[in-house]
């Protein structure tokens, strides 16, 4: 079969992930750059990384890199790019993204014109068409200019592969599924283990952690715009390697019934789920610390009142929970502005923080705090105490953290 260089994008952060997902789906990599996974494969693997990651944004096809500093350049090297061995005559093409970093040429829609243009030239000679009808499968076009250097690659995957299709309705500030995912691979949890979101909002980290645990492939139940590619992607491959995905799903432990997703779905609006979300009343003989994943959010924070409850929250889960790592999800201002919290975590803000990160994950754990009783919920931390590590809060410690930056 044909060999293709792909491109799979990911957030910030999430880089060593992706890169053990590709190596488990049995791909070499060939270079791995910030946000970005570049990795070698046929048409099969094309189908297989848009089933199967779960950290990507999308999977890309490269078509060609180069080196372009004026717009002549950026329009002869486009043109010399080999675009018929990608598409048809009749197909639909157009450059759907242009991102360009510390490069001479920085207009999109710019760039964008003058490699539609040049692609058009191309086609053209190949083809001997003036005019293209454009009415076959669709092939946009994603462009990335960093230090001068232009990647041009078509987007096999269509919407990004942060939508699974399980999600019917919008909620509110949803975290992308493809994060979550990230984040749990990057955490002390594995299969088996147990996992506590008491913030779990539309419930994306359980749902995500009940998928990895049950062998969900997270694109099993989407489409993607390379399905309609039958001059490069046999069709039945698709249905094939679903098919496969199926098989493969719910194959835990001997012993250990996976949780499917409709069960997730339902088990997450449970009223008993909802009475039990505070965090102060999580009880030390029902969750044990040392098997245990706790998350904890502490986004609009912005405030001194704000901040002191976030800190308060993570008194009480260090006490029930002694031993535990949390992920805590906060905003950048948070650690790096005006109130409680910027006092709270100053000596240990990792010095590479930028401002303008949209999300910002630590990685915290707590010291062992004064002995609580065996059975019933946590006392509630005096105010005052939480911010100062005393010995009945729980003393802070960020072991490691991740921005939410998207790469281009």
């Amino acid at each position: 079969m044909q060999q293709f260089e792909l491109i799979a994008p990911c957030h910030f952060g999430l880089e060593s992930v992706l890169k053990d997902e590709i190596y488990d789906l049995g791909y070499e990599i060939s270079a791995v750059e910030d946000g970005r996974v570049t990795f070698t494969g046929d048409a099969e693997a094309i189908v297989r990384a848009n089933i199967g990651l779960r950290s990507a944004e999308r999977v890309l096809l490269k078509v060609g890199s180069f080196h372009a500093e004026t717009y002549d350049e950026l329009f002869e090297k486009t043109k010399a790019l080999p675009w018929e061995a990608f598409l048809p005559r009749e197909a639909k093409f157009w450059v759907t993204k242009a991102a360009s970093v510390k490069s001479r040429l920085f207009s999109p829609s710019d760039i964008q014109s003058i490699m539609k243009k040049a692609m058009v030239g191309r086609m053209s000679e190949h083809y001997h068409l003036v005019r293209f009808p454009e009415n076959g499968a669709e092939y946009p076009v994603r462009v990335f200019l960093k230090k001068d250097e232009v990647t041009a690659a078509i987007d096999t995957t269509g919407e990004s592969l942060h939508k699974r299709g399980y999600r019917k309705a919008a909620v509110k500030a949803p975290i992308a599924e493809n994060l979550a995912a990230g984040l749990l691979m990057l955490t002390p949890w594995k299969p088996g283990r147990i996992l506590v979101d008491p913030f779990c909002g539309s419930g994306t980290f359980l749902i995500e952690a009940a998928m990895i645990s049950a062998g969900i492939a997270p694109g099993m139940n989407r489409s993607f715009t390379a399905q309609s590619w039958t001059n490069l992607i046999p069709e039945k491959l698709w249905e094939e390697i679903r098919q496969e995905a199926r098989s493969d799903s719910f194959s835990g432990p001997p012993g250990q019934r996976a949780l499917p997703s409709q069960e997730v779905r339902i088990y997450h609006h449970q009223p008993a789920l909802r009475r039990a979300a505070d965090i102060r009343n999580q009880r030390r003989r029902k969750i044990s610390g040392r098997g245990a994943s706790f998350r904890t959010a502490g986004r609009s924070a912005s405030s001194r009142k704000n901040a002191d409850r976030a800190h308060r929250a993570l008194s009480y889960a260090g006490r029930a929970l002694p031993g535990a790592r949390f992920l805590v999800d906060v905003s950048d201002h948070f650690l790096c502005g005006r109130g409680a919290g910027a006092r709270l975590f100053r000596r240990q803000k990792p010095q590479d923080l930028q401002r303008n990160d949209q999300n910002l994950f630590l990685y915290v754990s707590g010291a062992q705090a004064a002995k609580t009783p065996a059975a019933g919920p946590v006392a509630p931390v005096p105010a005052g105490t939480a911010g100062r590590g005393s010995k009945r809060g729980m003393r802070i410690e960020i072991t490691d953290y991740i921005c939410d930056r998207k790469s281009e």
